[in-house]
């Protein structure tokens, strides 16, 4: 006599601080609740996904992505879950988001604390809605109250957030002001006095900061950004500001504060000048800009950041900035290429483009006769099977020593998917096609903003060698990816 197989369960729980142990809400509460409920109704529990310390306000939580990923590969039957607000405390549309993607894929739902949910009938998916709606209802009632509190603390002279600025620290008492830190506190003086001048740009004094031996709280080097925020942060007089959704700045709600100044009024005063001087400035000052054909698309080849385009008095670079962006890891760090140089090499790349003379046939046979379509489904079957591997790995615990591993190597597998062209995309290639053909006969024609323009329609990315100062690598939008490939040029 043979046994039905049992159905396979993956069980998620989820706490907002990892310490939460109140009402049974603990994650081992959670799971022992969970494998209790599962055995009773003779399931299998397959999987186990824990999010502690994350809010159920977001959906960006690993594990989560992770039993989905589950779902998707058809890991398990039946996802069971405490209550339904460890799923989701966030909105109604979240909520059903996620029974969307069970849907699809013919995946159970079980709550422990709502037993009489089910979403195969009618009265489950109104029951759903119902307590969709309370969690929303909560999270709306938590965020009314969450601002009424941070008002009231800005009242009191005291900080909201988490994280103390720069200059400062929290004391672990909720109830008493940040403490100025005076290793970072001279580092802030120094930024003001300087930035006070009307002699220094952010820039240069993120340079002299770094040349002082200062560094981030992160321990990076200071970069024209890390500069700005603090010369724009007036808690440093003294004072709190209060705005909804404010990340701290001089605009806001004002009330005097309990902590300690770092600097005086006079020299906020003073660097606001400065501050208003330049914004005005740059409002009635509007210079011409120069468009750059690798604009959003040029990368540095070694340490894969964005270049950025600079104009200078006698010519145009595109430099690596990773330096003056508080990283110290390229070599290639504030290294630059004339934008000349490169515009060059882009163009003669250009100019000798020419598909083979039976192009028109070629693409006939890959679109008419599936040829294309076909690589592409077995590279995207090959991508999406090894990543079923890694799941299945993961759940079998292979990578519970080095969970880093597999993140790393399924967000690798996940971009490869991503990159591959769809089918709509090789629908586009005829048009591909006929830009590629004409492009030669064209693009001398054509001024720099339309040259530019027609490299980011082929092109999205390119990575340079700013020493050499020489192309490497070019990486073709998806219509583009077969068509490169029929190119001897490249």
């Amino acid at each position: 006599m043979t046994h039905p197989t049992p159905e396979r369960v993956a069980i998620y729980a989820r706490v907002s601080t990892g310490m939460r142990v109140e009402d049974g809400f603990s994650i081992a509460a959670q799971l022992v609740e969970m494998r209790e409920f599962a055995a009773a109704r003779g399931w299998e529990v397959v999987a186990e996904f824990v999010d502690a310390g994350i809010t159920g306000q977001t959906l960006d939580r690993p594990n989560l992505t992770a039993l989905i990923a589950g779902v998707e590969d058809g890991a398990f039957d039946i996802v069971v879950v405490h209550e339904l607000s460890r799923l989701s405390r966030s909105s109604v549309f979240d909520t059903f988001s996620i029974f969307d993607i069970l849907g699809k894929h013919n995946i159970g739902f079980a709550s422990v604390k709502e037993p009489q949910f089910d979403l195969a009938t009618p009265t489950g998916r109104l029951f759903l809605t119902f307590i969709a709606g309370i969690n929303q209802y909560y999270v709306d009632i938590l965020r009314l109250h969450t601002k009424k509190a941070k008002r009231q603390r800005a009242r009191e002279g005291l900080y909201n957030a988490s994280i103390a600025p720069y200059g400062y620290r929290h004391t672990g008492d909720a109830k008493t002001p940040p403490v100025i830190v005076e290793e970072e506190a001279k580092a802030v003086r120094m930024a003001f006095e300087r930035y006070a001048t009307g002699q220094y740009s952010y820039q240069e004094i993120a340079d002299l900061l770094n040349k002082a031996g200062f560094r981030t709280r992160a321990g990076r080097r200071f970069s024209k950004d890390t500069v700005a925020d603090v010369i724009r942060n007036r808690f440093y007089t003294g004072v709190v500001v209060y705005k909804e959704g404010s990340r701290g700045g001089d605009v806001g709600e004002t009330y005097p504060g309990l902590h300690e100044p770092i600097i005086s009024e006079e020299l906020w005063n003073a660097a606001l000048r400065i501050r208003q001087r330049h914004h005005h400035a740059s409002r009635t000052f509007q210079r011409q800009l120069r468009p750059y054909l690798l604009s959003r698309i040029g990368h540095c080849h070694i340490c894969g950041r964005k270049l950025r385009a600079q104009s200078a008095a006698a010519a145009s670079y595109y430099r690596e900035m990773s330096y003056s962006r508080g990283y110290d890891d390229c070599p290639n760090a504030q290294i630059g290429v004339r934008a000349d140089k490169l515009h060059r090499q882009i163009s003669a790349i250009v100019r000798e483009i020419r598909l083979p003379p039976d192009w028109r046939e070629e693409l006939i046979q890959i679109i008419g006769e599936g040829d294309e379509v076909s690589t592409l489904q077995s590279r995207r079957a090959r991508l999406v099977a090894r990543r079923r591997r890694l799941k299945e790995g993961y759940l079998q615990g292979d990578f519970e020593e080095d969970v880093d591993i597999y993140r790393r190597e399924l967000e690798q597998v996940r971009q490869a998917i991503a990159q591959l062209p769809s089918e709509d995309d090789l629908g586009q290639i005829q048009q591909a096609a006929d830009i590629l053909d004409s492009l030669s006969d064209v693009w001398d024609e054509a001024d720099l903003a339309d040259q530019r323009d027609l490299i980011r329609l082929m092109l999205q990315k390119v990575q340079v060698d700013v020493v050499q100062g020489r192309l490497l690598l070019l990486h073709p939008t998806a219509p583009f990816i077969p068509l490169f490939r029929s190119i001897s040029l490249l």
